[in-house]
């Protein structure tokens, strides 16, 4: 089954957020030093890289309207 757009732009909203929550609690709980450093940076890239793939899908959503 084919996703519409709407539901893309969904699921990338719903996979950033998860990152986000991810970075908020590394930073609140920093007792891993350098591994939850590490991991916070994937994490930020990654809410950066979706945030990108979930604007280009709108734009193509609101193009299309």
């Amino acid at each position: 089954m084919e996703k519409s757009i709407d539901q893309v732009v969904e699921e990338l909203e719903n996979y950033r957020d998860f990152f986000e929550k991810v970075c908020n609690e590394l930073k609140k709980d920093d007792s891993a030093g350098e591994a939850t450093e590490n991991i916070m940076c994937l994490a930020e890239k990654l809410s950066e890289e979706l945030k990108a793939i979930e604007d280009h899908y709108e734009g193509i959503r609101e193009g299309a309207e």
